[in-house]
């Protein structure tokens, strides 16, 4: 029968709402008002009645608004109830309702403390020793937290903090003589909770407690009965001891209450024949004040290892083996007759011993039926010679001390508890978790997979072994227990690639004066490349804090040298001085690419200064940062958020001192994903997939930079938390994924309108990076150059611009390896305008209206060199147009005009001393002079149609498409005065002759030379 309080919330008279200005709530409040119900069986009588909620006479109130108290209230209970009235409650404000319920001194109005320390129901203690079999510790607590929107009625229910304990002998009347009969004990708990939070529900403190007594609590043989702080899920395990007295002479001691479970809100029944120590031990939870099923428990006491198998058998649980005496080895069958997947804990509790002992099975592979070994086994024992573990289906913890043990267990896990020491431990099947000492562990005989899957380490040399464990693939998780110094003892820095690591928990510690050296007198190579507490992380690091620290690396920082992937939270680093060259962060110098997630949370960095390594050989340090140095994004989702950076200091930064040697002193280049910042360095967000910007983001929120460092350069992109982030245009990379910084998404066309800009204020424009300038309405538009300009392809990249978008009214020059395209017409020459082409590839994706266009000139026009390809009149003079090319490539690309190159019109002028050209149209009364190169259609024309034109050839190569004429004349005038022509059909001018000398060019044969004659 469920034992509880029951409180309802009575209707408010009056609610008047809440008015609001600028934020600040006003005076109106809610009345509202509790009725607290406690019901009570029976009477108060510890032998029939102990535990049924009847010795509750005061109940508390305290209520609670962000975390600070409101008001508190006590009062009686009379009646079974007790009413909290016109409770004056601000509206549309949050609150926590506390409420404590026990046996108090006095009445109402009067109440003090009688049991329990109730000054704050966030921090309960006992008052004064522990008591036992007193039903005035009995109390009660619940916790609500709601917004109060007017008038509320609200169901709540108490429940005790408490588990019950209740302990019976069952041979008290086999005791025939008297003063052997014990009158009273002593009872010892170890490790007991003492102070309880009624806000949270959770229990603190640790504390062993005795007590004695001078009578049994009933003289049915019910010893004691306790109340216990305990927690809400799961059981607690208690371990205790009992010493019966005959008056003030000691009978017995038993000392066979090892993980005694106790939960909160049910009575833990233990019963066997605690005086003559024979026979069986039988603990029970029950759920009198709880729906769930109860937990049985037995404890046997055996002679030796040989009589644990029939103990087990006839349903003990809890085995205590008196002696281990065989020198040869004693020998502790486990058999295998519990149900198929089951979750049975049994515990062998072993005296003191140096000789051999084994656990193992039964000779049987599995149990009869359906049945198989228990899943569980605790083995508490102090013992020096081996202890063999064979018990490959079972999770196995240990308690007490051990020399050497075998362990193969099940798959899951073998568990050394805080408190546990083990000089040797061989592993020959299933992972371990260590949270007391192992002097050395022994993984060689095991399958790779098996490892330490969490070590809990106190000290430096504890922490030492777990890391070469993990250099081994042998650790998956370590845990702090306390603060290490690592007293500037060099470290070596962990390193997790490949080691199948998962996570280093500081667990609130701190890790003090770290020295890590691991550049000095040593190569920039393979074990060199990266610094810190870390080498290269990959996995979690969590609530750790590194406090003085020094760091000399080539790339690196305090607490990650390079991180591949995982998650940083809550990690604090404070007074840390980093020596390095690039990749530099006062948490971590490098975030490397890879395909998975990356956090950093919570994670500050306090007063930590970075310079040169070595500045003999290294003038500058590049990539520095408070936070992180350089971070590669790419394809994945990226959070920084909660982080800060204090005192920050970054000394001889890179400022692009060698721009002059290497990039024409284009700092812009020079410095890109080079910069140094107080938060941090670089965020290199790119990417080669188009869909990156829609798929992954990188978002950085309520992070906090007291100031940037002095002394470091800043560019375009600098902003207040990163020195440099990408935009979509880096070469080879030219998408993003999506950066938000609190809320705000950067534009990703940045640096596209940062370079249309330049195009548009002319001067030099160097071209590093790949650009397409119709992706986006803002940089679409016509582009006019008005001022001297020159284009300067840096390196092999591709500019795309739109039809007829570039516009030369000025004079534009065009040089180096890179390439432009557009659907049609990427230059736009006007008369007047002076267009140099000196080197790269132009390509006209399309004949958008018939004519698949690279330049259209009208004004004068160099081309020294270069390919132009286009679907039409890949080069077009028209107007006033003065066209010289010298040298390069002019392609028709399959196109129905059959001619690349064109000029038309009496003003027009074109003159071709070299180059590779397929086929020249010349009409309209152009004037056209060709002295050099090869003029060829490869088409369906002619190499040179003439049709009003005015041409003169005095050199060159010619070549019509097969069955057609090298020269076509359909109006005009073409003066053939030199050259080589595959036919002779056209005439030469006059003084000019068609002269037999074949030649083979290109894998084109000449057979005509046209000279003087």
């Amino acid at each position: 029968m469920k034992k509880l309080f029951l409180l309802a919330a009575g209707l408010a008279l009056i609610l008047t709402a809440c008015q609001k200005d600028e934020g600040v709530v006003s005076d109106t409040t809610s009345s509202s008002s509790f009725t607290v119900t406690i019901p009570q069986n029976g009477t108060r009588a510890v032998t029939d009645d102990f535990g049924a909620g009847t010795s509750a006479n005061r109940c508390i109130l305290e209520i609670y608004r962000n975390d600070k108290l409101y008001n508190r209230i006590e009062k009686g209970v009379t009646g079974e109830t007790v009413t909290f009235d016109d409770l004056r409650l601000v509206a549309q404000q949050t609150y926590d309702f506390v409420f404590w319920a026990d046996c108090a001194e006095g009445s109402e109005g009067s109440f003090t403390d009688k049991t329990y320390n109730t000054a704050n129901l966030k921090s309960i203690t006992e008052i004064g020793p522990f008591v036992g079999n007193s039903d005035e510790r009995d109390a009660f607590f619940a916790h609500e937290t709601f917004e109060v929107t007017g008038s509320f009625s609200r169901p709540v229910t108490l429940k005790r903090p408490f588990g019950l304990l209740v302990v019976k002998t069952n041979d008290l009347n086999e005791i025939r003589d008297e003063a052997l009969k014990p009158t009273g004990y002593e009872v010892a708990f170890k490790g007991l909770p003492t102070t309880f939070n009624a806000l949270t529900g959770e229990v603190s403190g640790s504390a062993d407690v005795s007590y004695k007594a001078t009578e049994f609590a009933k003289t049915d043989g019910t010893i004691s009965m306790d109340f216990l702080w305990a927690t809400e899920s799961g059981a607690a395990l208690s371990d205790f001891t009992m010493t019966f007295y005959n008056g003030g002479t000691e009978i017995c001691t038993n000392d066979a209450f090892t993980n005694i479970p106790i939960r909160r809100n049910y009575r833990t029944n233990v019963s066997g024949n605690l005086l003559t120590r024979k026979g069986t031990i039988s603990v029970t939870i029950d759920p009198e004040f709880d729906e769930n099923s109860p937990i049985e428990k037995v404890i046997a006491e055996v002679e030796s290892a040989a009589d644990v198998k029939a103990a087990l058998e006839s349903g003990a649980t809890d085995i205590v083996v008196k002696n281990l005496t065989n020198a040869a080895g004693n020998e502790i069958v486990i058999p295998q007759i519990y149900a198929t997947d089951n979750n049975v804990k049994i515990s062998l509790t072993l005296p003191e011993t140096s000789n051999p002992v084994t656990v193992k099975y039964d000779d049987r592979t599995g149990g009869t039926g359906n049945t198989e070994a228990p899943a569980n086994i605790t083995i508490t024992a102090n013992t020096t010679g081996k202890l063999t573990i064979n018990t490959p289906e079972s999770t196995v913890t240990l308690q007490g001390s051990f020399g050497e043990i075998d362990a193969t267990t099940a798959g899951e896990t073998l568990i050394v508890p805080e408190g546990v020491t083990v000089k040797t431990l061989n592993v020959n099947k299933g992972n371990v978790e260590i949270y007391g000492a192992v002097e050395n562990i022994d993984f060689s005989k095991a399958d790779a997979v098996y490892k330490v899957t969490v070590y809990a380490v106190g000290d430096a040399k504890a922490l030492a072994k777990a890391v070469q464990l993990v250099a081994e693939k042998r650790c998956a998780k370590i845990v702090l227990t306390t603060d290490i110094d690592l007293q500037k003892q060099k470290w070596t820095p962990i390193d997790t690639e490949g080691k199948g690591f998962v996570e280093f928990d500081g667990a609130g510690h701190t890790i003090k004066n770290l020295y890590v050296d691991n550049a000095t007198g040593q190569p920039n190579g393979k074990g060199t490349y990266y610094g810190g507490f870390f080498y290269v992380l990959q996995g979690n690091v969590k609530d750790l804090t590194i406090d003085g620290a020094e760091v000399t690396c080539y790339r690196g920082g305090t607490l990650v040298g390079r991180m591949d992937y995982g998650t940083v939270e809550n990690c604090h680093m404070k007074n840390t001085t980093i020596k390095s060259v690039q990749k530099i962060g006062g948490l971590i110098g490098f975030v490397s690419t890879s395909s998975k997630d990356v956090t950093v949370r919570n994670c500050s960095v306090t007063t930590c200064s970075i310079d040169v390594f070595n500045p003999g050989t290294f003038t500058y340090c590049s990539q520095a940062a408070g936070l992180i140095g350089y971070f590669q994004t790419f394809e994945r989702n990226v959070l920084i958020e909660g982080c800060s950076v204090s005192g920050i200091t970054l000394n001889n930064t890179y400022k692009g001192q060698d721009a002059d040697s290497y990039c024409d002193g284009d700092l812009f280049y020079a410095m890109e994903q080079s910069f140094s910042h107080a938060f941090i360095g670089n965020m290199v967000n790119v990417s080669k997939k188009a869909d990156t910007y829609d798929k992954y983001t990188v978002e950085l929120r309520n992070n906090k930079v007291d100031k940037q460092a002095d002394g470091v350069a800043t560019g375009h992109f600098t902003d207040e938390y990163m020195g440099w982030w990408a935009s979509n245009f880096t070469a080879g990379y030219i998408n993003t994924a999506k950066l938000i910084v609190d809320g705000v998404v950067k534009d990703r066309w940045t640096e596209l309108k940062r370079f249309v800009a330049l195009l548009k204020d002319g001067g030099n424009v160097n071209v590093w990076y790949h650009y397409d300038l119709t992706k986006i309405p803002e940089t679409s538009g016509e582009i006019a150059i008005k001022k001297p300009t020159v284009i300067d392809f840096k390196n092999a990249v591709t500019l795309t611009v739109g039809k007829q978008q570039i516009v030369n009214k000025s004079e534009l020059t065009v040089k180096g390896a890179g390439k432009m395209t557009a659907t049609d017409y990427i230059f736009m020459n006007e008369a007047g305008a002076t267009l140099t082409i000196e080197n790269g590839t132009y390509t006209a994706t399309k004949a958008t209206d018939a004519n698949g266009v690279v330049i259209y000139n009208q004004g004068i026009c160099n081309i020294k060199n270069g390919t132009f390809d286009g679907p039409g009149f890949t080069l077009m003079n028209t107007g006033s147009a003065d066209m010289t090319i010298e040298n390069g490539n002019v392609i028709n690309r399959n196109s129905p005009t059959g001619y690349a190159l064109m000029a038309a019109g009496s003003n027009a002028k074109l003159t071709v001393k070299g180059g590779r050209i397929e086929a020249i149209q010349s009409i309209g009364g152009a004037n056209v002079t060709i002295s050099g190169g090869t003029i060829l259609n490869d088409c369906k024309y002619y190499a040179l149609y003439n049709e009003g034109g005015k041409t003169t050839i005095t050199g060159g190569y010619f070549s019509g498409y097969p069955g057609m004429k090298d020269v076509y004349i359909a109006g005009g005038t073409v003066a053939i005065q030199g050259g080589y022509f595959e036919d002779n059909l056209t005439a030469a001018a006059d003084g000019y002759v068609y002269k037999d000398n074949v030649q083979t060019v290109g894998g084109i044969t000449y057979n005509y030379e046209v000279v003087a004659q």
